[in-house]
């Protein structure tokens, strides 16, 4: 199969977990995880169910926002956004990278989960809804218009488990 951005954001296996640990003073918002919190967890090209449990004890907020190039993508150098994983992109890996902070708003771009709830949401196939996984190509090449889903909390911090189910095959 030739290289293209779908080929690189395939899972391996039908479901891969991801974990949301907010920190509302740090940021508003985080970006879905390993429980180490040490690399991003997007789903992949081949994800057509997202299933988010709030574990946590407080209200989880989660959202998505388009990004339609690189430059949308918030940079861990610019000012408002935290450095790293979970909140912002390495501009030395996404070197276009401008993007400023996430403003999460309820009804806007997010929506709520209340706690001990779980949101399920359906996906359309990879060429009907874009690349939600931005993983740097050849030359920084990416899919784009794309997806990022965010995660915020009301009043307080909170966790959530994130399972993403994957098809075998075509997608």
């Amino acid at each position: 199969m030739p290289e293209s951005v779908s080929s690189r954001t395939l899972a391996l296996s039908p479901i891969v977990f991801a974990r949301v640990i907010t920190n509302l003073a740090v940021h508003a918002w985080v970006f879905p995880t390993n429980v180490a919190q040490t690399n991003f967890v997007f789903p992949s090209s081949n994800t057509r169910t997202i299933v988010i449990l709030n574990t946590g004890l407080n209200p989880l907020l989660f959202g998505s926002f388009i990004m339609d190039t690189e430059a949308s993508l918030p940079a861990s150098n610019n000012p408002g956004v935290a450095a790293g994983v979970p909140y912002g992109f390495d501009v030395a890996v996404f070197t276009s990278a401008t993007g400023g902070p996430i403003a999460p708003t309820e009804g806007n771009n997010c929506t709520r989960i209340p706690v001990g709830a779980s949101l399920s949401i359906d996906l359309a196939d990879y060429g009907k809804r874009g690349n939600f996984s931005p993983v740097p190509g050849p030359n920084g090449v990416l899919g784009y218009p794309g997806s990022l889903i965010f995660f915020g909390a009301v009043g307080g911090d909170t966790t959530a488990d994130i399972t993403y189910i994957s098809t075998l095959g075509a997608f």
